[in-house]
């Protein structure tokens, strides 16, 4: 069967064929998209598993919170069942505001903090606590200096301070202190420094009193100590995100990333071009293969006519039937291999003595408007190329 016969065969055929997305069913649809839609049902059950099971409250460092093993849920938690008002504020007029004699305040991450907010915790009256940093520890105009960092180790208090003395053996790092102030008492190793002239306790690192360390010798005890002595406690945990104040700028997201995510990042993208590499050279170039049988011509021809039928794509056979006739045509007449349409029609024309009008609409025409006036194009080039061909 030629296409010809198969196109004359053929019933009128919709624009949506029914493989199209515009036919498909509901349940159609379901069934097609099915892997993907059990795809995101199994990531939704994923997240909500996560979400159920990894607790509520908020994240970050010592957020008292947060049940993360780096947040203070677990020493304020301590606090409030020994009696103490353990308050969580985000700004420092919430912190201060009716503020009791024997409050104390802690600031687990004073670096967002502009010097005006520093100097405001400073003249509030009442016990600060800190987490130092450099920039901190110049902002606040104490005789203090960082001298290095230790790491982390069962420490003696080693000082006459009293909540350092009442926690005994704790186990704390982080950065070392040195003091000018006569007064000032330096313990564990100097990571802990209490000036008592301004009633201030700055802490070379927070880690032991997280909830993951809060358990280690008397690291509980030290924090119910550092935060207990009075009735109530203000936790500090400044946004992160907010605007810059005061010349000291917020920290970007990049600077909140733990330190080896950048040199991950740049592993990752090494590993990722030598993946490329290698599969790109694995697949080497192309290798033409003989075909496993031998297709006939005929059959090829069928199965392209039965596609553009699905299709209803009669533009499309249209073109390939006159793209044939063109390429016979021209071959008789001795027209070069890429002959311009009115120099072909114009022999055509000639040879047939036919109107050029009409050989020009045969072979350059506009797409047929239904499958009957396609079955007619193609008979009337066929019996064209007779004609030229003088048969």
């Amino acid at each position: 069967m030629t296409l010809l016969a198969e196109l004359a065969d053929a019933p009128p055929v919709p624009l949506s064929g029914p493989g199209s997305a515009a036919g498909l069913t509901p349940r159609a649809w379901v069934r097609r998209h099915r892997g993907l839609l059990l795809l995101g049902a199994a990531l939704v059950l994923v997240l909500l598993l996560l979400v159920l099971t990894s607790g509520v409250g908020r994240s970050g460092s010592l957020d008292p919170d947060s049940y993360e093993p780096a947040g203070g849920r677990a020493l304020a938690t301590l606090l409030r069942d020994q009696g103490v008002d353990v308050q969580r504020t985000g700004d420092i007029p919430t912190t201060t505001r009716n503020l009791p004699q024997d409050a104390t305040i802690f600031v687990s991450d004073p670096s967002l903090l502009s010097p005006e907010e520093l100097s405001d915790l400073q003249g509030a009256g009442v016990s600060l606590v800190l987490v130092a940093d450099p920039a901190t520890v110049a902002l606040l105009g104490v005789q203090v200096q960082l001298d290095g960092v230790v790491s982390e180790g069962r420490r003696e208090p080693g000082c006459g301070y009293g909540p350092a003395v009442a926690s005994s053996t704790v186990r704390t790092g982080g950065d070392r202190f040195t003091a000018a102030d006569p007064h000032a008492q330096l313990c564990y190793g100097r990571t802990l420094v209490h000036l008592p002239d301004q009633d201030l306790v700055l802490l070379g690192s927070g880690k032991a009193l997280t909830n993951q360390r809060l358990g280690d010798d008397g690291n509980a005890e030290l924090g119910l100590q550092l935060l207990g002595q009075g009735k109530s406690v203000r936790w500090l945990v400044p946004d992160p995100n907010r605007t810059a104040v005061g010349g000291r700028h917020a920290k970007s997201f990049g600077e909140l990333l733990p330190g080896w995510v950048a040199p991950a990042e740049r592993w990752l993208l090494v590993v990722a071009l030598l993946v490329i590499a290698w599969r790109g050279r694995r697949l080497g170039r192309v290798v033409p293969e003989p075909l496993p049988v031998v297709v006939r011509a005929a059959e090829t021809v069928e199965g392209r006519g039965r596609l553009y039928r699905a299709a209803g794509a009669r533009g499309s056979a249209a073109a390939a039937l006159r793209s044939g006739a063109l390429h016979r045509i021209g071959a008789r007449l001795g027209a070069g291999r890429h002959p311009t349409p009115e120099a072909l029609v114009e022999l055509v024309s000639r040879r047939t003595s036919r109107p050029a009008s009409q050989v020009h609409t045969l072979l350059y025409g506009p797409p047929p408007v239904d499958d009957a006036a396609l079955v007619r194009l193609a008979h009337d080039l066929d019996v064209l190329a007779l004609e030229v061909s003088g048969s």
